[in-house]
């Protein structure tokens, strides 16, 4: 009764009732794993590192596969920028739930930031096996292809990732690049207008279409991109310089 007490409290935004009743449910039944996760919760709303650390680790010898209190134990690791101890505890997590999919996001994304491509790469394929539809895996996976100089890999996962999310403005933006990169100027310009369409304010999609265009031929669509990516961010060198230089062309 007294946690679910506390729970309706949060969802009141009264935090410190919340806290008192996740406190009273504990005394009255101390192996219990949800409520220190939920008071976990509200401690690092609050920023109370040490003492959601602590509620946590307990949930956790509560109960070893408690995964909700494993997770939100790698997230405040995160958030403390300890990375070691954030990839121990998801690894831990994963462990005991394989399947878990934040916990294969996560992970993925620590192993990539550590330079770890490997493991980055095997953790979202794992990721994308149990979920086809995640679309940031894909693009994750996408990333990771591109810094492995997979650009065929990269292109196909930029693809999946954009069917599964259309709006991803990211992966239609990467993609468009390796279509420059690999000489297909007019599938690069699809993707280019793609971002536009969904970042309209994007100033070096608009500068990186007048490339586009630029390679094309198509200079008078070149000049009106440069000029609406120098208006968008007027310090922009690069796109003031092709706009000088289409200017010449054109004169």
């Amino acid at each position: 009764v007294h946690h679910l007490l506390g729970v309706i409290a949060f969802k009141e935004r009264k935090p410190d009732q919340a806290i008192e009743s996740f406190i009273h449910a504990l005394k009255l039944k101390p192996a219990y794993p949800e409520a220190l996760n939920d008071l976990a919760e509200i401690y690092l709303i609050q920023g109370k590192s040490a003492q959601a650390e602590q509620a946590l680790k307990r949930a956790i010898e509560i109960d070893q596969k408690h995964a909700d209190s494993f997770f939100d134990l790698a997230r405040l690791y995160e958030q403390r920028r300890d990375v070691a101890a954030a990839t121990r505890t998801y690894r831990s997590l994963l462990a005991a739930h394989p399947s878990h999919r934040g916990a294969l996001y996560n992970l993925a994304l620590l192993y990539e930031a550590q330079g770890d491509n490997r493991g980055a790469q095997e953790t979202v394929s794992r990721l994308l096996k149990l979920d086809p539809k995640h679309a940031d895996g894909w693009y994750l996976a996408g990333r990771i292809a591109e810094k492995n100089n997979d650009l065929v890999e990269a292109a196909h996962a930029y693809r999946q990732a954009i069917v599964v999310k259309p709006a991803l403005v990211d992966a239609h933006y990467n993609l468009a690049f390796i279509y420059r990169s690999q000489g297909k100027p007019v599938e690069a310009e699809r993707e280019y207008l793609e971002v536009l369409r969904y970042r309209p304010e994007y100033a070096e999609a608009h500068m990186n279409l007048g490339v586009t265009y630029t390679g094309l031929n198509r200079l008078e669509e070149a000049e009106r991109s440069y000029e609406r990516a120098v208006a968008l961010k007027p310090d922009y060198a690069e796109a003031h310089s092709n706009l000088g230089n289409t200017l010449q062309h054109l004169s």
